[in-house]
C-alpha cells in the first residue's frame, strides 16, 4: 500500500490506489468512505468511485458522488446479516449484498454523479459482477441506452463469480443491467472506474454486522 501510495504522489503511478473499507451499519450510508473518497480524489486524482451493490436491503443505503437506484418490484435484495437468502447459501460475493432478479426486464442501474459534483462525474470502465449458477439466467449491460455487453449467468457444477466488462470514453454515463430472461440473475454488484492515476475508496457497509 505504502509503495503504490508513494508511486502516486510522486506522478509515476500508471494504476489507481484502492482501499477496501468493510463496516457496520455505519458504513451502509457511505458517510465516512465517501469522506474519504472525496478528499483523496480531489487531491491526488479520481479513479472512480468503486463498488456499489445494484440493490438495497435498507431503505437508507445508499453511496455519495454516484448515483444508483433499481425497479425494487422486480428484485429481491439479499444480504449475510438482516435479509438472507431463503435457501441460506452463501454466495454474497465480495460486498455481502446481492440483487436477485424476479422477473425478465428487471433494472437496476448506475449513474455517474451530477454535473457540478467535486468527483464521480466521469467513467470509463463499467463492471458488472454476477453469479455463475445452474438456475441462472440471462442479462444485457446498456451504457447510455444502448446493449454493449451480454451474459448468461447459467454455469453447471458449483456456483462461481463471473463478471461483464464494458469500457466506455471518458465521461458521463448511465449503466443499465436488464434481464432478459424468467430465470433469477444475482448480481454480486458492480465497479465504476476510471483509467486516470489516483484513489478508489470501495465502501462496503452491512448493516447489523
Amino acid at each position: 500500500y505504502f509503495e503504490r501510495t508513494a508511486l502516486l504522489l510522486r506522478g509515476r503511478a500508471k494504476d489507481p490506489v484502492r482501499i477496501g473499507v468493510y463496516a457496520d451499519s455505519n458504513g451502509t450510508m457511505d458517510f465516512m468512505t465517501g469522506e474519504m473518497r472525496r478528499i483523496l480524489q480531489v487531491s491526488h486524482g479520481d479513479s472512480g468511485h468503486g463498488f456499489v451493490a445494484l440493490a438495497r436491503p435498507w431503505p437508507w443505503y445508499r453511496h455519495q458522488y454516484v448515483v444508483t437506484d433499481y425497479d425494487d418490484k422486480a428484485w429481491d435484495a439479499f444480504t449475510v446479516t438482516t435479509h438472507p437468502t431463503p435457501a441460506l447459501d452463501p454466495w454474497y460475493g465480495q460486498g455481502l449484498i446481492v440483487a436477485q432478479s424476479k422477473q425478465t426486464g428487471a433494472r437496476t442501474w448506475v449513474l455517474t454523479a451530477p454535473e457540478g459534483s467535486p468527483i464521480g462525474t466521469h467513467a470509463s470502465r463499467f463492471e458488472l459482477w454476477y453469479l455463475a449458477w445452474p438456475p441462472g439466467g440471462a442479462f444485457d449491460v446498456k451504457i447510455d441506452g444502448e446493449v454493449k455487453a451480454s451474459a448468461d449467468t447459467r454455469a453447471e457444477g458449483e456456483p462461481h463469480f463471473g463478471f461483464v466488462r464494458v469500457d466506455v470514453p471518458d465521461g458521463p454515463h448511465k449503466m443499465v443491467a436488464v434481464t432478459t430472461s424468467p430465470r433469477p440473475v444475482r448480481l454480486l454488484g458492480a465497479v465504476v472506474e476510471r483509467d486516470t492515476p489516483g484513489f478508489q475508496v470501495d465502501g462496503l457497509g452491512v448493516g447489523s454486522l
